[in-house]
């Protein structure tokens, strides 16, 4: 009968108090004791007393305690506890309020000063594979505690361009147990590596060492290895490069600075090369432009300026993610948009909502009852002196043929207030802003305004909790569904990878339209405008979706037509949403990082931005039409539905009730001469401003 042996057996974890005796002798070799090399490296741990300290030791290797005060995690190779250690010990509260770091002693496995195993082992025990803390933590020491300093040395210079860029945020250190530990007592003696060494430097930069001994007192080692840390790593800045980002015919971002006259003006040359590249490979251009004057050409870049991508959806750790901005999505469809003002003669009632139309028709009612019980004759009497006032005209010489018997004071004060309210307030207040919506263009609505036709495939993952999305989410469910067995996905989300298409078409690749041509989600071409404009003007239930900027643009290309079809665009962009932006590589002292902030910060790469699309504008569907914008805005059309056809209906509405109201006072008042009946009618019919003239050179009729 077998037993497991306990974890905690296996994964030593020794905690000492700062009063505890404490110390290390590590033995290396086999079973025979004439064989063990004697190693004391405690002092060594003292400059890391802040940091969480790994010590990482072979299986055949024996240890004793000795007097130190550091706490220390212990453990043997081919144990895998990096979670448990990374999420344990990273949120460790501190006394000392420094910052958190990582140090990793690697005693590093060897028999009489050469390595256990052969070079494919150094992959791991380097600290590369999974044994240790994982390379994207910051302030993170790699010190290795062996014998055969130069061995190593020499492995990872050989391995250089493979090893330095999986090194991570790492800094590696060797402790030479051959002669280091045999120094003056108390000092410490450590190598630091430098992965940005430059074997033969060119004019301009400056010279190094592959690697740096440092020997300080222990209090002082850690500010020492600091401070060539920053030295190390600000040297990053020589090793960037971006390929893929500029052209098809320009592979790499050297070949298009090459192709760059020094001498062009500044402004002529950022022109010349947007019309070599990319609006990425523009900007990765302008990041690396000081640097890539330096010769390239004998030394090895390590570090990428990746292209504008959406954020990534899985989990890249340590990968900074620079954002660029939030892109939205919208929609464009003309499906029941009408107008606000569709019904005929509706602008009329445009200046006043409900409300003040409700009172203003009371109080003439009120108006008309209390003249026509004070004036003791006929109702249309009461009416035809209140509304010959609202209107303007002049009414008033009606009472010197009707003066009221009794209750003139109150008769004289209620004329009073309607001519200054109704009369004047009310009239100019409805002239002025009919005037005004006259001026204002045609408002158009849709039924869709609140409500978006087509969800993204987000809604799909979105769990319950939200009962008014059930019905988006279901849709979005079933549309997911119908697309996975296109691209070989089955239901339970693996790829089986016997699909139509391919999840990631190359660039020779393309989707075949036809086979889908019944899914309710089609891709179209910028080039394909007929299809579009065919497709969209039957404003059947159908939407094109684009991000916001783009169907801003075309808007006005697919409302300049010539069947007076009003197309609108949605607002709902809630979750029509995408973070784009540059996911950089995990680096010390970022220097492609630091440069792009700046762009962002200073404002710089919104003017390149804009600078660009000026020179080179995106083609869309009016590219390809062949379509220039009017120079000027167009404006109301003169139809039936428009605001000056209702104006022009407004003014024969006026001649009609003023060619009534004459009818009237023909047939009322006989007596009446013929000139006074055409008077009346002109001052009905015609405005002020032109009657008053007329009246004056006839010497006032």
């Amino acid at each position: 009968m077998s037993t497991r042996r306990k974890p905690q057996l296996i994964w030593i974890i020794i905690l000492f108090q700062a009063t505890s005796a404490f110390g290390i002798q590590i033995k290396f070799g086999t079973d025979e004791e004439s064989k063990f090399q004697k190693i004391e490296i405690p002092d060594y741990f003292n400059p890391f007393e802040n940091c969480t300290i790994i010590v990482k030791i072979p299986t055949n290797t024996s240890t004793t305690q000795t007097e130190h005060l550091t706490p220390i995690i212990l453990e043997r190779y081919g144990l895998n506890h990096r979670k448990i250690t990374e999420d344990k010990f990273s949120i460790q509260r501190r006394r000392n309020p420094s910052p958190h770091c990582w140090a990793s002693f690697s005693i590093f496995p060897e028999y009489y000063g050469r390595p256990e195993s052969e070079e494919l082992y150094f992959y791991k025990i380097l600290g590369l594979g999974s044994d240790f803390i994982d390379p994207i933590w910051p302030r993170q020491y790699f010190i290795f505690v062996t014998t055969i300093k130069s061995r190593i040395q020499q492995y990872m210079q050989n391995m250089g361009n493979v090893t330095v860029p999986r090194l991570g945020l790492r800094e590696v250190i060797i402790v030479d147990t051959t002669y280091d530990l045999i120094g003056v007592f108390p000092y410490l003696t450590m190598h630091y590596y430098n992965m940005y060494y430059i074997d033969k430097p060119i004019w301009g930069m400056e010279p190094s060492q592959q690697w740096y001994r440092i020997e300080w007192l222990p209090k002082e080692c850690l500010p020492q290895i600091e401070l060539v840390s920053r030295n190390v790593s600000g040297r990053n800045k020589y090793f960037w490069y971006a390929i893929r980002t500029v052209d098809k015919k320009i592979y790499h971002i050297h070949e298009l600075f090459k192709m760059v006259e020094q001498r062009t003006i500044p402004n002529l040359r950022y022109r010349y090369i947007s019309n070599l590249t990319t609006f990425n490979g523009f900007v990765a251009f302008w990041v690396l432009e000081d640097m890539m004057k330096h010769d390239y050409s004998n030394f090895t870049p390590y570090h990428n300026i990746p292209p504008i991508i959406q954020l990534p959806t899985y989990n890249f750790l340590g990968h900074t993610f620079i954002l660029e901005d939030i892109q939205r999505f919208s929609y464009l469809s003309c499906y029941q948009v009408r107008s606000t003002n569709s019904v005929v003669l509706s602008e009329l009632l445009v200046p006043f909502d409900m409300t003040v139309w409700l009172c203003a028709m009371a109080s003439l009612v009120a108006g008309i009852v209390l003249l026509t019980a004070a004036l003791d004759n006929f109702i249309s009497k009461g009416i035809l002196l209140t509304i010959g006032m609202c209107l303007e005209n002049s009414v008033l010489g009606y009472l010197s043929y009707n003066k009221p018997t009794k209750f003139q004071v109150a008769v004289r004060t209620q004329i009073t207030i309607l001519a200054l309210l109704e009369g004047t307030l009310l009239s100019n207040f409805y002239k002025t802003y009919f005037t005004m919506e006259m001026i204002v263009p045609k408002i158009y609505k849709s039924p869709w305004n609140g409500e978006i036709l087509l969800r993204s495939g987000q809604l799909a993952g979105l769990g319950g909790g939200y009962p008014r999305l059930d019905r988006y989410i279901k849709s979005a469910n079933n549309l997911v569904n119908r697309l996975r067995p296109y691209f070989g996905i089955g239901t339970d989300g693996k790829e089986y990878y016997n699909g139509t298409f391919q999840f990631y078409p190359n660039r020779e690749s393309r989707y075949n339209t036809s086979i889908m041509n019944k899914f309710p989600i089609q891709p179209i071409s910028y080039r394909d405008h007929v299809a579009l404009i065919k497709n969209m003007s039957t404003c059947s239930k159908m939407a094109l979706i684009d991000t916001k900027d783009h169907i801003s643009a075309l808007t006005p290309f697919l409302n300049h037509n010539s069947d007076h079809i009003t197309y609108l665009s949605g607002h709902d962009d809630m979750y029509f949403t995408v973070m784009r932006g540059w996911s950089l590589h995990p680096v010390r002292e970022n220097y492609g990082a630091n440069r792009l902030k700046l762009l962002m910060s200073s404002g710089i790469f919104k003017y390149w931005k804009t600078l660009y699309n000026l020179w080179h504008p995106e083609r869309l569907f009016q590219h390809y039409a062949n379509w220039t914008q009017p120079k000027l805005n167009s404006v109301t059309r003169l139809d039936l539905n428009s605001k000056v056809a209702a104006g022009l209906y407004f003014y024969g509405i006026c001649v009609v009730v003023c060619i009534i109201s004459i009818v009237v006072e023909l047939a009322w008042f006989r007596g009446y001469k013929i000139s006074h009946l055409v008077l009346y009618l002109i001052l009905y019919c015609i405005p002020s401003y032109i009657v008053y003239p007329i009246m004056e050179v006839f010497g006032g009729i």
